[in-house]
């Protein structure tokens, strides 16, 4: 249970330091790159889990389950990849019934680039970052309280995390997924491909 009161401080203190970060820019009216707008999205997540371990002493790699996958585990990794496609898009048509699409624009532009460029910031960049906290820290210590708290609790911070509710909807049916796969295989790398091949085969 302490560990669990401790991951939720990491929770309040993200979500703070997110939303104080984006109201300075948005009171300023900075007017952020978009790469650099999404590098620091990411990095306003990283910190405070990074700030964690060094306050806490833990070793991710103690905490996070991490194994090398067999060849036939990588092949159903990305099967589930291309099933999660239509899932997800399913669940975004959805919320655009009720809500605005919250990240047309953005995807236009990502698919302007230079696909290596669009490619890291669409699929590597993000996978690294959020699987390593919210698959890795939020998943495998919320665990303890049971497999499906577990995988609903870190589904459900992982939409939270989005701040918009189009963004939630199929994050979080994403953040399921993704969760059953580490409880599936053992491991944290499947869901971290998973995730990467599911962006990418979209992109």
């Amino acid at each position: 249970m302490e560990r669990t009161r401790k991951v939720n401080l990491l929770l309040y203190v993200t979500v703070a330091i997110y939303i104080m970060v984006m109201l300075f820019i948005k009171v300023f009216q900075i007017q952020l790159p978009m790469l650099l707008g999404l590098s620091l999205s990411q990095i306003l997540i990283i910190l405070p889990t990074i700030g964690y371990f060094i306050i806490t002493k833990k070793s991710p790699l103690k905490l996070i389950r991490h194994q090398k996958m067999k060849l036939s585990v990588l092949f159903l990794v990305v099967v589930m990849a291309f099933l999660l496609i239509p899932i997800v898009t399913f669940v975004n048509s959805i919320s655009l019934l009720f809500v605005e699409n919250e990240v047309t624009e953005l995807m236009t532009t990502l698919t302007s680039l230079p696909f290596v460029t669009g490619l890291f910031f669409i699929a590597i960049l993000p996978a690294f970052v959020e699987e390593f906290v919210f698959r890795g820290v939020y998943y495998h210590t919320y665990l303890q309280n049971g497999v499906w708290k577990g995988i609903f609790l870190s589904a459900f911070i992982f939409g939270l995390m989005h701040l918009n509710i189009n963004q939630f909807s199929y994050a979080f049916i994403l953040g399921v997924f993704l969760a059953i796969t580490i409880e599936a295989t053992g491991s944290i790398v499947s869901s971290l491909l998973e995730y990467s091949f599911s962006f990418l085969l979209s992109f």
